[in-house]
């Protein structure tokens, strides 16, 4: 096969020379305008254009989750809906712990004894640092354990407002808000409102004047800006609306005080 140069050109010292080698010969033509001709001489056949490589197909990362509200199964929403607000609790409490500056060696001495008797292995396997009424520990390993043992230690949950984990489990460290000095006791508030609902006919009456069967459960949770509750029931929404009014009412009766210390209680009404 043959390939030819353009008229006119001169050749390069050395020819340029490929896989399956190239000659390079010069013929002179005499011809119109004395035209020197240079043709390319291949010495092997071409080789078969290398077929391009597929593009790569763009990157899908996790699929996303779904919504409470997208969920059918009411057990599955309830869990994911927990989860979710967790997941918020837990990134504040951290983002506002990274937000302060300073050791604070009062509010060290109030969570060290919980965690010394929590795990008293010498030396520590555990890291304490406290800014403010904010307190990170470092937990000690394996942590899908210990970050479990935190959350639920009542040496801790003692002088704690709230103890937040990573729910998603990445964070070896767990986050403990320390309830004010002298705080009231959540528990005592949510113990009023328990004994006014349980003995309240109003709500049960509720349930008699539809007839209807079933139960409604109530998560009810109080903290210095005041009652916050989740709900899970089986029964008729008249019937839910009807009952929560007279929640509602109990709870707007009750005070709390501004220094209250943070508790959650959960409360069932069945038939």
């Amino acid at each position: 096969m043959h390939r030819k140069a353009r008229p006119g050109r001169v050749p390069p010292a050395e020819p340029r020379r490929r896989r399956g080698g190239l000659l390079l010969a010069a013929v002179a033509v005499v011809g119109l305008g004395g035209t020197t001709a240079w043709f390319l001489l291949d010495d092997a056949p071409d080789e078969p254009p290398v077929a391009a490589a597929p593009a790569a197909a763009p990157s899908q990362g996790p699929p996303r989750e779904l919504t409470p509200t997208e969920i059918a199964d009411p057990d599955e929403a309830r869990r994911v809906a927990e989860k979710l607000e967790n997941r918020e609790r837990y990134a504040a409490i951290r983002a506002a712990f990274e937000s302060k500056r300073g050791d604070s060696p009062a509010s060290r001495a109030r969570l060290e004894p919980a965690l010394d008797a929590l795990w008293p292995a010498r030396p520590r396997t555990f890291a304490l640092a406290c800014r403010e009424v904010i307190c990170r520990v470092e937990l000690p390993a394996p942590a899908e354990t210990t970050r479990a043992a935190l959350a639920a230690d009542p040496g801790v949950r003692a002088v704690a407002d709230g103890v937040h984990v990573d729910p998603d489990g990445a964070d070896p460290a767990g986050y403990v808000l320390l309830a004010p000095v002298n705080a009231a006791p959540g528990s005592d508030v949510l113990a009023e409102v328990e004994r006014e609902f349980v003995r309240s006919t109003e709500a049960r009456e509720c349930l008699s004047r539809a007839g209807a069967v079933g139960s409604v459960e109530y998560e009810l949770r109080v903290d210095p800006s005041g009652f916050t509750y989740r709900t899970r029931t089986d029964l008729p929404r008249e019937v839910q609306d009807c009952v929560e009014a007279v929640l509602g009412g109990i709870i707007t009766a009750t005070q709390v005080p501004a220094d209250v210390k943070t508790a959650s209680l959960t409360l069932v009404l069945r038939r």
